[in-house]
């Protein structure tokens, strides 16, 4: 895709997931045994490998976290050595982490970014604030319909942080929320309190901001990247226009008209 020679959405690109042998990343046995060691042998494999972020799995999912706050699987001194690591290679490090007490331990590590929504209490909000931390919601597949305690505790800390200003990017758990149902994601923002305007801004000029890419990304000027797409209606009266794209161009090149 980076080249041209096939057409693709802009991706960066994780490498393989980082996280404890049985745990939530362990998939087709790409959990990781053994000693902080093994953990920085596997985020340089990523990196060798050519990924732009790291990805950390800390905490299980809602419910795990919900009914048991301070549980995380990625010990201390593990989480440290990752996170240094990492920014050895000048890498980004996004966790999948909705425990608080998850939360709490990766931000003592130096984790940049979570990805879902996380159970937040004040104090940790404004500690992601003031650590400039972001959250990736993804709270459509994370959440959507279910009413269940969980559910809407999970809702409740993503309307928290909204309210204390942490930064949200964009983000759909794309593959679990079915790929082509991602402008979806707004319209569950939307229902947290997130306005059309700063919904849109998260998809735009704050990831490109949160990944490194606001020099080339984010808005329209020129000598930016010209990622652009136009869509039927205006999304600030009406979310549901930007699931009708009408027009795309990707690197500066039309893609559909």
């Amino acid at each position: 895709i980076n080249a041209g020679i096939v057409q693709g959405p802009r991706v960066l690109a994780a490498g393989m997931w980082v996280g404890v042998k049985g745990g939530i990343c362990e998939f087709n046995g790409l959990g990781i045994e053994g000693t902080a060691d093994a953990f920085r042998a596997r985020i340089r494999e990523n990196v060798q490998g050519g990924a732009d972020v790291i990805k950390l799995c800390v905490s299980g999912w809602p419910n795990e976290a919900y009914s048991d706050p301070q549980k995380y699987e990625i010990p201390d001194d593990v989480l440290i050595a990752a996170v240094d690591e990492s920014r050895k290679a000048g890498k980004l490090v996004i966790a999948h982490d909705i425990s608080v007490g998850g939360v709490q331990a990766a931000l003592r590590a130096g984790v940049q970014g979570f990805a879902h929504t996380p159970y937040l209490d004040s104090a940790t909000a404004r500690e992601l604030r003031a650590r400039n931390a972001f959250i990736i919601p993804t709270i459509a597949s994370l959440a959507g319909a279910d009413t269940s305690p969980a559910s809407r505790d999970l809702v409740g800390s993503l309307a928290l942080a909204h309210k204390l200003g942490v930064t949200l990017v964009f983000g759909t758990d794309g593959g679990v929320l079915t790929h082509g149902r991602n402008a979806e994601e707004f319209l569950a923002l939307a229902q947290v309190g997130v306005t059309p305007l700063e919904a849109i801004r998260a998809a735009t000029v704050n990831a490109a901001r949160a990944f490194g890419l606001a020099d080339s990304l984010g808005h329209i000027a020129r000598g930016m990247a010209a990622d652009i797409i136009a869509v039927e209606g205006n999304p600030l009266d009406d979310l549901t226009a930007l699931q009708r794209p009408r027009f795309v161009m990707a690197r500066g090149r039309v893609v559909q008209r």
